[in-house]
């Protein structure tokens, strides 16, 4: 896509070219007509009448031009090919180092793409934005308190919802030796405003997310489930 607006561009930038060439043979033609002893107005009609029609004129000329241009490259291909097969052990080394510098990085490209630029997986993911605050006396970036979470979702009227987390690494089942696992403190609205639904059990629920509430509510991820958990059903 990239070469074909190159090409593009190039196509272009010679059909401007050609357009300035040919004002500039006008103007040339007119000024002669001028000297020649004919008004401003004269020279102007003599001019046009000795150039011709300058559309047809400028589609002659493209054709010329374009179909020497296509002639060229076909030329450069063919001694490419000649050059290329006349030294077949640089040809070998030649492909292979693109074919390991194009492979690498691809590999890279879509490392880094998995890790920063792949999008939420949430319905709508253009339409989640994360906030943050910011202290302009020292320079540090926080997340938003609950208060201040609370406050928007009670009375912003362009936002449809905002919810507040904290990762922390954790220990499961008590085995305090074993593997850590990272968990997400959320507010009771978390799930419900990325609208993330769960495959079993049920959600998190507002009434989860106050002090003293009776019930301390977690949601695993699918793969903890598996692999810790071998998708044991009463879990």
């Amino acid at each position: 896509m990239k070469l074909l607006r190159r090409l593009l561009y190039f196509l272009r930038r010679q059909d401007r070219d050609l357009a300035e060439e040919m004002e500039f043979h006008r103007r040339m033609t007119e000024d002669q007509q001028r000297e020649s002893g004919l008004t401003a107005e004269e020279a102007r009609y003599a001019a046009r009448r000795l150039m011709g029609n300058v559309a047809v004129a400028r589609e002659e000329a493209r054709r010329i031009w374009l179909a020497a241009w296509i002639e060229g490259v076909f030329q450069d291909l063919r001694y490419a090919v000649r050059s290329l097969a006349g030294q077949p052990a640089f040809t070998a080394m030649a492909l292979l180092a693109l074919v390991l510098g194009i492979g690498l990085n691809t590999s890279l490209f879509a490392a880094i793409n998995s890790v920063w630029s792949h999008s939420w997986p949430v319905p709508e993911p253009q339409n989640v934005v994360n906030v943050y605050a910011r202290d302009l006396r020292f320079g540090r970036v926080s997340g938003l308190s609950l208060t201040a979470v609370r406050y928007l979702n009670e009375s912003s009227r362009t936002i449809e919802g905002a919810a507040s987390s904290r990762g922390y690494s954790v220990q499961l089942d008590a085995a305090t030796s074993g593997p850590s696992a990272f968990a997400e403190f959320v507010t009771g609205n978390y799930l419900a405003v990325l609208h993330v639904g769960i495959k079993v059990g049920r959600t998190i629920r507002n009434e989860d997310d106050v002090v003293g509430s009776p019930a301390t509510v977690a949601v695993i991820s699918h793969f903890l489930w598996t692999d810790r958990y071998g998708t044991d059903p009463n879990i």
